[in-house]
């Protein structure tokens, strides 16, 4: 059966109040809901409110359902997204190092990663290089400028090349190596027992900073790109690698290696206390267990 064409029509701000109206979602502010569509949009608004649908008629939402209510949530998934994008960061920080650091000096050439013998997919690796010729040749950087200035080769070393490399692409940069003793290094670096493991920690990783910098959803968020499993702690509980929280985990174990006292547990603990109703749902809808933070192995 052929698939019909979208032909919904666009409609105004008034008329998306309406519709929320009609769907049963209380608005008390109609000035600051016209306001928050009007600089956030319907359809990310929207999304906010899924989890309100009354299950049993999906076209409405259930009672006492509030525009304050989903503004309220979607402020919380907002600081939630900025508390994680600073950690990961700090981990995509150190993730580069380690890569440039261990294969130039491993590959005792700073122009390594133009070498396709030390690439198992010769496609992709031709891919990559095809990426970074261009990000190299319009990079504005003062210090890519400089380089393209006063050398004639075609890419600089890996310490200044892979700088400007996007976290994603430097990850299957990482996972295309055909040296494993390498790969292993990195991996032990962060406290990693399994190289294939890491990988798909750091490839999670990448596609978790996605979604926090393009300002997508967490809340209700199905983990695509799934983390393999690992038991963090002694309590054995059973974690939905799916959900939020064990790239939470992930997160944490990753940063222990970078920074000794890092304050993740209480920046969370703090952003639950300043928002009770995302606070009890947060097992639900994020994967956290009432009682994450006595979650030994992890956060003590």
């Amino acid at each position: 059966m052929a698939k019909p064409t979208y032909d919904k029509p666009p409609v105004t701000i008034s008329d998306q109040l309406d519709i929320l109206e009609e769907k049963g979602m209380a608005i008390a502010d109609m000035a600051f809901a016209r306001h928050v569509l009007d600089t956030i949009g319907y359809y990310r608004f929207t999304g906010y409110a899924y989890t309100f649908r009354d299950q049993a008629d999906n076209s409405s939402y259930l009672e006492g359902t509030t525009f304050e209510q989903v503004m309220n949530l979607y402020e919380f998934d907002r600081e939630l997204k900025q508390i994680l994008f600073g950690y990961i960061e700090r981990i995509e920080v150190a993730f580069r190092a380690k890569v440039i650091d261990v294969m130039s000096v491993g590959f005792g050439n700073g122009q390594w990663f133009t070498d396709e013998s030390l690439f198992f997919n010769s496609v992709e690796h031709q891919e990559f290089l095809c990426k970074m010729k261009d990000d190299v040749d319009g990079s504005m950087e003062e210090f890519m400028r400089h380089f393209r200035e006063k050398y004639a080769d075609e890419f600089p070393p890996a310490w200044i090349t892979l700088q400007i490399c996007p976290f994603g692409r430097l990850v299957k940069l990482y996972q295309n190596l055909e040296d494993q003793d390498k790969q292993d290094v990195i991996a032990r670096f962060f406290g990693c027992d399994s190289t294939d493991r890491f990988m798909s920690w750091i490839n999670s990783l990448a596609y978790l900073r996605n979604i926090c910098g393009h300002h997508s959803r967490l809340w209700n968020l199905t983990i695509q790109k799934r983390p393999r499993i690992f038991i963090f702690g002694d309590r054995n509980r059973r974690r939905d690698n799916g959900k939020l929280y064990f790239m939470v985990c992930v997160i944490k174990k990753l940063l222990q290696p970078i920074i000794s006292n890092d304050t993740l547990e209480s920046d969370l603990a703090s952003l639950f206390a300043r928002y009770p109703f995302a606070d009890k749902r947060k097992n639900t809808y994020l994967g956290f267990p009432d009682d994450w933070h006595n979650d030994k192995g992890v956060w003590q």
